[in-house]
């Protein structure tokens, strides 16, 4: 449990770093809103083959090996990203960036489900708070460097390395819980084929939804707190932390709301949360109302994806995790399109329409906790309903 949850913290941690940056990167390769996401989108093409490979290799020499090679990879192409301040090298770093980042999702996910069946209890939602917090912590720290330092980017090529290194040696010294053996419903065609039974497709949509959400203010809070509504630097730096410290505290507490009521209600919930709180973020202009609403979102948003991949993996025959593997990679490709969609958007409108997607994500989720899942019933791990 302690070797996922630092995983996942400094995982955060990278990718806080990245946001609370990465206006000041848009504004030094003088990008639109469009041309951001086109680059962040060609980068995410890198995933699906990545994850792919991940999940071969978690069968051919286990999850601990793969999160450690990743992890290193994703640490290396972070310095190699923000050390080549133009279009063409940023975008081919960004290839290698986000293809490890999607190979070690996929193992440290992995690794999660094995652990939460192992336990018998929910933890997944627990351990993606260990990336919120991280990411909240990481935002601080890139925040702080952002007003003290003349040239934010070489300090980022300091902090991220030695996390990195940190967290990888934790968790080859304490290892995971090792993954049952492949069977043959976890081979890709099979996986095709779960993937288009009823209940994983509306489980895969959710994810879907939630990680283009979350990419979606991840990516774009920052730029339409400072850029889009022309906020001071330390707004958008308290957006993004706001946004991660709710994501964490969200996870944090679903434990004992989706003990108490279920997944589905808690879905509901949440989805529910989300289609008010986005319009109503987006309609206010001023510091106070926007992050506060933002940090509703993040309430909202926070479990999810947790929930969305917790319910697949009771679908597995056997518990391999051919399923909640299948449903994770549909779930990042909300990664992929969420950046080219709102950028796109925003070009065309505005980035405040653009963000508007977020609510149709909710409602969305509030449709398949209401109806789609109403009388499908599986086994579920203890406590877990």
């Amino acid at each position: 449990m302690l070797s996922l949850v630092v995983a996942l913290g400094v995982f955060g941690g990278l990718f806080g770093v990245w946001q609370v940056l990465l206006p000041d990167l848009k504004l030094e390769l003088d990008l639109s809103d469009g041309q951001l996401g086109a680059v962040l989108t060609t980068g995410f093409l890198a995933t699906f083959p990545a994850m792919w490979l991940a999940s071969r290799a978690i069968d051919s020499v286990g999850t601990q090996r793969v999160i450690i090679v990743t992890g290193l990879v994703l640490g290396l192409a972070f310095v190699a990203f923000w050390s080549l301040p133009a279009v063409t090298p940023l975008t081919i770093v960004l290839l290698v960036f986000f293809a490890a980042s999607g190979a070690y999702d996929i193992a440290i996910n992995r690794a999660a489900i094995d652990l939460e069946r192992h336990l018998r209890r929910q933890v997944l939602t627990q351990l993606h708070a260990a990336f919120s917090l991280g990411a909240a912590g990481g935002a601080v720290v890139a925040g702080t460097i952002r007003a003290t330092a003349a040239d934010p980017f070489p300090v980022a090529y300091l902090i991220v390395p030695p996390a990195v290194l940190l967290a990888m040696a934790l968790v080859a010294r304490r290892g995971v819980v090792a993954a049952p053996a492949r069977l043959p419903d976890d081979r890709p065609a099979a996986q095709t084929r779960l993937l288009t039974t009823p209940l994983v497709f509306l489980l895969s949509a959710v994810t879907l939804l939630a990680t283009l959400s979350e990419g979606a203010l991840e990516t774009w809070s920052a730029i339409y707190l400072r850029l889009a509504l022309d906020m001071p630097v330390a707004v958008g730096v308290l957006g993004v932390v706001a946004f991660h410290a709710a994501m964490g505290a969200g996870r944090l507490a679903s434990g004992r709301i989706i003990w108490r009521f279920g997944r589905p209600a808690t879905l509901a919930a949440a989805g529910l949360l989300v289609a008010i709180a986005m319009p109503a973020t987006l309609a206010v202009s001023e510091p106070a109302p926007t992050i506060v609403g933002l940090l509703f979102v993040a309430l909202g948003l926070s479990v999810m994806f947790p929930i969305g991949i917790s319910l697949a993996g009771d679908r597995e025959r056997g518990g391999s995790g051919a399923v909640a593997s299948a449903v994770i990679g549909v779930g990042y490709a909300g990664f992929l399109i969420g950046p080219a969609l709102i950028g796109g958007i925003a070009e065309l409108a505005s980035l405040r329409v653009a963000l508007l997607t977020v609510a149709v994500a909710g409602l969305v989720a509030l449709w398949v906790a209401v109806v789609g899942l109403r009388g499908r019933s599986s086994s579920t791990p203890a406590g877990v309903s």
